[in-house]
C-alpha cells in the first residue's frame, strides 16, 4: 500500500513537471519576441546611423561632428544585434534543453504508469493466493 502510494505520488510529481516545462517553452517565446524586437530596433538604428553618416558627408566641414555621433549610433546598432544574436543562441538552446526534460519527464510518468499496472497485476495475483482462487 505504501509503495502504490509512493508510485501515485511519483506520477502526480511527473505531472507537475510536465506542467513546469510547458510553462518554460512558453516564456522562452515570450523572451523570444523580445529579442526580435531588439533586433528589429537594432536594424533601424543601424539604418538611421547610415543616413546620419550620408547627411552629414553633405555637410562637409560642418557635419564632422554629427558623422563621429552617426559612427557611434551604427557602432552600438551593431553591438546590439552582435548581442541580441548570442541571446537568441542560448533562448535556442534553452528551448532544446526544456523539450528534453519535458520529453525524459514524460518517459518517466510512462514508466510509473507501467509500474502501477504491473503493481496492480502483482496484488491481484497474491489476492488470488490468499483466497484460493489462484489458477482459476
Amino acid at each position: 500500500a505504501q509503495a502504490q502510494k509512493s508510485i501515485d505520488m511519483m506520477g502526480k510529481k511527473f505531472d507537475h513537471l510536465a506542467e513546469l516545462s510547458v510553462e518554460c517553452l512558453n516564456e522562452v517565446d515570450g523572451c523570444e519576441d523580445i529579442v526580435n524586437v531588439i533586433q528589429e530596433n537594432a536594424t533601424t538604428t543601424h539604418i538611421l546611423g547610415l543616413n546620419a553618416s550620408i547627411e552629414a558627408s553633405r555637410a562637409k566641414e560642418e557635419g564632422k561632428g554629427f558623422g563621429v555621433i552617426a559612427r557611434e549610433v551604427r557602432g552600438l546598432a551593431d553591438t546590439s544585434r552582435q548581442s541580441s544574436d548570442l541571446m537568441k543562441s542560448k533562448i535556442n538552446k534553452i528551448r532544446e534543453h526544456t523539450k528534453e526534460m519535458s520529453d525524459s519527464t514524460l518517459e518517466a510518468k510512462q514508466m510509473v504508469e507501467q509500474c502501477i499496472k504491473e503493481i496492480d497485476k502483482l496484488k491481484e495475483s497474491v489476492s488470488k493466493i490468499h483466497s484460493g482462487g489462484f489458477g482459476e
